[in-house]
């Protein structure tokens, strides 16, 4: 239940239109995929992760939205991601670290790559303890100002079943 209450927070935050194409980096078992792809009329999600355990379990739980093509789940790295005819415009992750552990250069630059004109990218963390979730998006901040992001808010969640927080940031 705590899972899904944090990803229920997520989708909120993201406030999918019927016509929005998202993006989303590291996939996990799919929840996100499984809450979006049925507000989705027009749009499509891409779901990606490294884990071929990840993608399988994300392509059992998404498989009438797969079959629709509402959504689609790759087994893929973000750094190996090509750049497609359509941009994102929004391209979220859930607890994926680099964004935080290191600059995260590379794969910034991929993700400038994919980000549409207009569109926004939010990076959602829930850390094992409250107290370092300040620590988190201000570091985040910082690597993403640094690749040229404009970080449009920082939001906080902090009822104890979620205990989240999203970086909001646009070119």
């Amino acid at each position: 239940m705590k899972t899904n209450q944090r990803f229920n927070w997520a989708v909120s935050v993201l406030d999918i239109a019927p016509s929005d194409n998202v993006l989303e980096l590291g996939c996990g078992v799919g929840f996100a995929v499984s809450l979006i792809a049925p507000l989705l009329e027009k749009g499509t999600i891409t779901a990606i992760d490294k884990s071929d355990s990840m993608v399988q379990k994300a392509m059992e739980r998404n498989r009438a939205f797969i079959k629709t093509k509402k959504a689609q789940v790759l087994k893929r790295a973000l750094l190996a991601l090509k750049p497609g005819p359509q941009g994102y415009n929004k391209i979220f992750a859930f607890n994926v670290n680099v964004f935080w552990t290191t600059s995260a250069a590379k794969e910034l630059a991929i993700i400038r790559q994919h980000l549409a004109r207009k569109g926004t990218l939010y990076l959602f963390y829930q850390p094992p303890s409250t107290g370092g979730m300040k620590r988190i998006c201000e570091t985040v901040r910082q690597n993403l100002a640094q690749e040229q992001f404009k970080v449009k808010e920082i939001l906080f969640e902090e009822s104890p079943a979620i205990a989240s927080c999203c970086i909001v940031a646009s070119l």
